[in-house]
């Protein structure tokens, strides 16, 4: 799980979302708890989130999830 400290001194653009996706379990982070923002994300890396994403399989928990989309 990454902690806050991982961030560093400063919070980056978008924690907020990183904090959601962490709530949800949707995306944790690097084996070694870092969070690098400014790294591109792997091909892996996103097949892993789109499984994370597919596996809510309630509708609530999906409308929860994505309720500030229109």
């Amino acid at each position: 799980m990454i902690s806050k400290s991982e961030y560093g001194p400063s919070r980056f653009e978008g924690e907020q979302y990183l904090d959601a996706l962490r709530k949800y379990g949707i995306m944790g982070g690097y084996a070694d708890g870092t969070f690098r923002p400014n790294n591109k994300l792997t091909r892996i890396e996103l097949y892993a989130v789109l499984y994370n994403v597919l596996q809510k399989n309630s509708e609530q928990e999906l409308t929860e999830m994505l309720k500030d989309l229109n």
